[in-house]
């Protein structure tokens, strides 16, 4: 990844309310749309202890490229390829 372009992206929290709306992939959708031109990766970090955090990044199309452990929990370094 040295060599490569990449976006990071931030921590994402969707309301109760508001989760299985669609919201979470359109908001991924639009980043996308706004920065694949300059970026080939869009990466994150998703806290091991959180699956439906996971699975929801899964579905739009990141994949676990590593897993480290630091003080507070084990995470997983997540890669959408927007190539």
């Amino acid at each position: 990844m040295a060599e490569t372009d990449y976006y990071v992206m931030g921590q994402v929290c969707v309301a109760k309310e508001h989760r299985g709306s669609g919201i979470f992939s359109a908001m991924y959708q639009h980043h996308k749309q706004l920065f694949s031109g300059k970026f080939k990766y869009c990466l994150t970090a998703i806290s091991t202890s959180n699956p439906r955090s996971l699975q929801a990044h899964k579905k739009v199309g990141f994949r676990t490229i590593e897993t480290y452990d630091d003080s507070v929990d084990a995470w997983n370094t997540v890669a959408w390829n927007w190539e």
